[in-house]
């Protein structure tokens, strides 16, 4: 029994570090599409939306599981694509709220 508990306890450590690991590297993917995503809307600003990328944003917010930080870095990406003014990101934010931030929730 004693074995048991100690191997259950190098287990739990184990995974413990490894879920720190994960979180550290998705910070990090974070803040490099942070950083992307700042950069591009930078340049959308000045040249408008060019077609494809708008795409690649819309195609990524669908594919990005709903929830996530990801996620709620795209919506505010799509509202800066398409010039959201205040009115409008704060009915999507109420709508988010309401509807609890799922992709129907936001377009459904």
């Amino acid at each position: 029994a004693e074995e048991r508990a100690a191997e259950l306890e190098r287990r739990n450590e184990d995974l413990t570090r490894e879920l720190v690991e994960c979180e550290r590297n998705n910070k990090l993917q974070v803040k490099v599409l942070v950083d992307e995503i700042n950069i591009l809307t930078a340049q959308v600003k000045q040249e408008g939306v060019p077609f494809e990328y708008l795409k690649e944003v819309l195609l990524r917010f669908i594919l990005t599981p709903a929830g996530s930080r990801e996620h709620g870095d795209l919506i505010n990406v799509v509202a800066d694509l398409l010039h959201f003014n205040p009115a409008d990101r704060a009915r999507v934010a109420a709508h988010r709220a309401k509807s609890g931030g799922g992709l129907l929730g936001l377009w459904g």
